[in-house]
């Protein structure tokens, strides 16, 4: 028996040999070379078989559900047969919604196709309605099917090219986060490397502060040792000379100034640097970094988008990202006639450059809050106050010698610190420290989470009246001066006069820092508002009956200057550069202001008087 086209003919000398002739033998015994009549075709298996093969087909499990054709059901595929062609006669594909059905039927109102129980539940009311295997036999579907085989080369194409495109994303991603990965780690280095040089300057500053007050000690320790001998020598000399009176009186007159020598190197000795010194933190240091949640952001090169929203991208093909590093330098363009705030961002830092205010706050609330507790002796006398980096307030009570903490928002007392000396003067240094000037030569560096705590203090060599601190400085004012200090005490600078000679301050009460860091804003009760660059140079000052006897200075955070006018009985607003804004309190609605802050957040001022209560003044 031979096979053409895959379908089994029976040769001539089987024709020959009287055999009975078959349309269409069995597969199965076709291999045996046994001549018998096919009664099925399975569609899965593509044999054709008799009846004795049948059963045995549908005895294994793998088979059930194989779709089974009759051989002699319809003439059109008897004319296929006689034809010589061997077409396969039913689809063989199995239905996604009914797997042990075949995808038989073609509905032509919706042009598709599927299982007789496809239609039977969703081609109701469709009325034509083909059998594939007699469809495909009236009508050609070749046209059909080659213009659908076109449709499919070209979307195996595109879904090859997409397929390339996202295995060489992936081989991106992996370099993009190589990269970054080795960006972020040397960016860490970098900030070890700064971190170990300011530690190696500051150990060398510890060595020199060592090696001088060492080699001081040893001076004095020679000195001491060289009296001590020349006292020892005159006290014995005087014991001894029991007969030369004028010998004794020379010897006891000189001992004199030894002793009064040793008065003097005693008295020098007690004001003298102590024999012990502390090392002091730059708490900014650790507030900065508590401030920042990363040590950069992960952006798409060439885009302005984060890598969370370039992966969204539907047109991105060779989309990668990059580390870039946070950093506080950070530059801005006002374009002309933009009026509002500027704002930047650069990394995780952001920062808002706001718009001289040009108009005068006006007062929408007035409120009044006790700040007195049971333990307080006197009235409360509020001296100075400021705002916290958490918006809470620290108070001044200089008549209860006492700091108050304040919640911004219930007004409560939240903490308090007695002291020994009155307090004078208060400012912010870091998220959760603030700096107090105590009635003496007395710094005091609190904590102010949650409860006040002294964290450690500095004794000045002049009396401290007002202290602020801006940018690891101190500004620390007694009457007349100003001091510009490190944060651990060494003094860079001191302010009095001008090179003419003339002082510029009488009688300082307040000082603050600009919202910008550029300018130094102090009040002299006598002279009034005195502004200086860092380069000590006065800018612009302020006087006048407006603002009689200054008190207090804070800024708004737009770069206005708010003062209290202790004897004029108001609050005044001035310009970045001095010039008069008007008032925003008048003496109706305080009296004898001595402190004043500015919860910008909130668009608040808190003011302090000689009185139990402060007032919080609501603005627009």
């Amino acid at each position: 028996m031979a096979k053409k086209g895959g379908r089994d003919i029976l040769t001539r000398s089987q024709l020959n040999a009287g055999d009975e002739y078959f349309e269409l033998t069995c597969t199965r015994c076709s291999k045996k070379n046994k001549n018998k009549q096919s009664v099925k075709y399975c569609a899965a298996c593509k044999q054709y078989f008799c009846k004795d093969c049948l059963e045995i087909h549908d005895d294994f499990h793998s088979s059930a559900g194989h779709v089974l054709v009759d051989t002699d059901t319809d003439s059109r595929i008897l004319s296929l047969r006689n034809s010589g062609r061997d077409i396969q006669i039913v689809p063989t594909e199995l239905c996604k919604e009914h797997p042990m059905e075949v995808v038989n039927m073609y509905c032509k109102d919706d042009d598709n196709v599927g299982c007789r129980i496809c239609f039977v539940l969703h081609h109701r009311s469709c009325t034509e309605i083909e059998y594939i295997p007699r469809y495909v036999q009236e009508y050609d579907p070749n046209p059909t099917i080659d213009h659908i085989n076109r449709k499919l080369t070209t979307a195996f194409k595109h879904i090859e090219t997409w397929k390339t495109n996202c295995d060489e994303r992936d081989v991106a991603f992996e370099k993009s986060k190589a990269d970054c990965k080795k960006e972020i780690n040397q960016y860490r280095q970098d900030i070890k490397d700064v971190i170990d040089e300011i530690e190696e300057r500051t150990l060398a500053e510890l060595e020199t502060e060592y090696n001088n007050r060492k080699q001081y000690n040893t001076d004095q320790n020679l000195k001491i040792q060289d009296l001590k001998s020349n006292l020892k020598r005159f006290q014995d000399g005087i014991v001894s000379e029991q007969v030369n009176l004028a010998q004794k009186f020379v010897l006891a007159m000189i001992g004199r100034k030894l002793v009064e020598q040793s008065e003097t190197m005693k008295s020098r000795s007690t004001e003298e640097q102590t024999s012990t010194f502390e090392f002091s933190r730059n708490t900014d240091i650790l507030a900065f970094l508590l401030n920042i949640f990363t040590l950069g952001m992960l952006t798409s090169p060439g885009s302005q988008d984060t890598l969370e929203t370039a992966s969204r991208s539907k047109q991105a093909k060779q989309t990668t990202f990059i580390a870039t590093r946070t950093t506080t330098s950070i530059t801005s363009t006002t374009m002309s006639g933009a009026t509002g705030s500027n704002i930047c961002t650069e990394g995780n830092v952001r920062v808002e450059q706001q718009s001289e205010k040009q108009c005068l706050y006006k007062v929408v609330n007035r409120s009044k809050y006790n700040i007195k507790q049971s333990d307080d002796r006197y009235v409360c006398r509020i001296m100075s106050s400021c705002i916290t980096n958490n918006d809470n307030i620290v108070l001044v009570d200089y008549n209860n010698n006492m700091i108050k903490l304040v919640d911004s928002k219930t007004y409560n007392i939240i903490s308090s610190l007695l002291f020994d000396v009155r307090p004078l003067s208060v400012c912010s240094v870091s998220r959760t420290e603030v700096a107090v000037c105590l009635d003496n030569t007395t710094i005091k560096f609190l904590s102010t989470c949650n409860n006040l705590v002294v964290t450690r203090s500095l004794s000045m060599k002049h009396y401290c009246r007002c202290i602020t601190v801006s940018r690891d400085r101190m500004y620390i004012c007694d009457n007349r001066s100003l001091y510009i200090y490190n944060m651990n005490g060494t003094l860079i600078k001191k302010v009095k006069e001008i090179k003419s000679g003339d002082k510029i301050f009488s009688n300082i009460y307040d000082i603050t820092i600009s919202d910008d860091h550029n300018m130094i804003h102090i009040v002299d009760f006598n002279k009034g508002a005195i502004t200086l660059d860092m380069n000590s140079k006065i800018c612009w000052e302020f006087s006048g009956a407006i603002l009689n006897g200054p008190h207090g200075v804070r800024t708004d955070g737009s770069g206005n200057v708010i003062l209290c006018g202790y004897v004029s009985h108001n609050i005044i607003l001035l310009g970045h550069n001095g010039h008069y804004m008007g008032e925003i309190v008048i003496e109706q609605e305080v009296s004898i202001p001595r402190a004043v802050c500015f919860d910008k957040n909130n668009k608040k001022m808190i003011v302090g008087c000689d009185s139990d209560c402060i007032i919080v003044l609501t603005l627009k």
